[in-house]
């Protein structure tokens, strides 16, 4: 994949894990995750900060982040 796009995961559990692990093993820049739970909000995943809710991706323009489904 390795684009310059930044990443947002969607979910912050097992699954996003996994994913989490292998886009960073190619250097991929990710933003961030997102989850329900508010109590993750804040947390971090592998190193990656927890954003909030799924509204967070709201704040971003369509074409400026990709998605990752991590649920």
């Amino acid at each position: 994949m390795n684009t310059p796009t930044p990443i947002i995961v969607i979910g912050a559990g097992g699954h996003a894990k996994v994913l989490i692990d292998a886009l960073t093993r190619m250097q991929e820049t990710i933003l961030g995750a997102v989850d329900i739970d508010p109590a993750k909000h804040g947390t971090a995943v592998l190193g990656v900060r927890v954003l909030g809710g799924e509204d967070v991706v709201d704040g971003h323009p369509a074409r400026s982040i990709l998605l990752v489904n991590g649920i």
